[in-house]
């Protein structure tokens, strides 16, 4: 599964020639299906093209290929590890919308929600959406609908990070590799073990640079509140360099605002952050994943290094690292 950048193919391949009216199905009714033998351009041309085509190229296109799986257990590779970002579900167009439906239902009938049993939650959802979500919704699984339906974060919000997308997703590879198997295309084996990291994925040791940098932003703000700069987010710039060349600093937490729904209504709050899908960790990323996917490749740096040579053990971020090596 990966997210599909912008990048339209420049390649010939079968598939082109039903690109008009694929495009004209998606615009008519919002839904598709393309069925082209294997090889006709299904995977490299079609997403590009749809993010190319005006009127089609708003949001991501999510792709499942159980057939990066097939490839590894053809080379003898039965294993692999595949990461799914927190909160993917909700970049999907039509569970976004139902989303944003939900959250204003549930918050304008909490009372009444919060005195209902899980599968009440689930009819009152259904007898409430509208006509689009309400299918939407009735075809997910009977777990994923419960997830949606639970109680809200402190915002009036699905907690997205509680739906378990991985388990999802997971199903609908083994059952695509199972058809591919009767079909004579995979002969691997295939079970998952998924797990949720959460906050566990930030309980890692600080390095040095996490310590320097934590430690800053602490004692900026304390010099900030020192002078009375109230309503300001410490902020340290220049991180590239040693941590004595560090530039502190202080950025309205009003320039950070935008307008979002919470509680069913409209509220200015700090913007969510995001991948940039057109920064340079991301397309880094984007350069090398399809080696990445069919080999096993991999970086262990080892423990962390705390005390040595500071080229040893100051070293930055990666991401940042890469963010600064395109400027």
């Amino acid at each position: 599964m990966y997210i599909m950048e912008k990048n339209l193919a420049t390649c010939d391949l079968p598939v082109r020639a039903a690109l008009p009216d694929l495009f004209r199905a998606l615009r008519e009714t919002g839904t598709a299906v393309l069925s082209a033998a294997p090889g006709a351009g299904k995977t490299t041309l079609v997403p590009p093209a749809l993010l190319d085509e005006p009127g089609l190229d708003e949001g991501l296109i999510l792709m499942l290929e159980p057939r990066r799986v097939a490839a590894r257990a053809a080379a003898g590779m039965n294993f692999g590890v595949a990461l799914i970002p927190e909160g993917l579900i909700e970049f999907v167009p039509e569970i976004k919308v139902l989303i944003a439906e939900l959250n204003d239902l549930l918050a304008a009938n909490a009372a009444k929600v919060d005195a209902m049993e899980k599968a009440e939650k689930v009819a009152f959802a259904l007898a409430n959406l509208s006509k689009e979500s309400a299918a939407v919704f009735s075809t997910l699984p009977s777990g994923i609908q419960i997830q949606l339906c639970n109680d809200r974060d402190p915002h009036g919000n699905v907690q997205v990070s509680l739906i378990e997308t991985e388990k999802m997703l997971a199903e609908m590879v083994g059952t695509r590799l199972k058809a591919m198997k009767a079909a004579g295309e995979y002969s691997g084996k295939f079970s998952t073990q998924v797990h949720f990291f959460g906050y566990e994925g930030r309980c890692a040791a600080p390095s040095n640079f996490d310590a320097d940098y934590c430690y800053s932003l602490g004692y900026n703000a304390a010099a900030l509140i020192g002078a009375g700069r109230t309503g300001y987010m410490s902020s340290v710039r220049n991180t590239m360099q040693p941590s004595g060349n560090w530039i502190a600093g202080g950025i309205p937490i009003t320039m950070m605002m935008n307008i979002e729904r919470r509680h069913g209504h409209d509220k200015p709050v700090i913007r969510k952050a995001l991948v940039e899908l057109d920064g340079a960790p991301f397309r880094y990323f984007a350069a090398h994943r399809a080696e990445w996917a069919k080999a096993t490749e991999y970086v262990y740096p080892g423990p962390i290094q705390y005390f040595g040579p500071s080229s040893v053990c100051d070293l930055v971020t990666r991401t940042l690292e890469l963010e600064h090596s395109a400027k």
